[in-house]
């Protein structure tokens, strides 16, 4: 099995339209679909949503 090399491993970012923020681009995907998105909004969505963060973090 591979081991994940950190160095290798990269987080992409995009500015937040005109608020100077800067923020990873999965946070931004996150924004757009949980927040906004009939039945993903409220506890349903948070709960969704860290569903989802465990498991990517699972996998790498």
């Amino acid at each position: 099995m591979e081991e994940n090399n950190k160095s290798d491993q990269k987080m992409y970012y995009r500015m937040l339209g005109g608020t100077g923020l800067q923020v990873s681009v999965l946070s931004f995907g996150f924004w757009a679909t949980y927040g906004v998105k009939d039945g993903l909004t409220n506890e349903e969505g948070i709960t969704m949503a860290k569903e989802c963060m465990s498991l990517a973090r699972q996998k790498g």
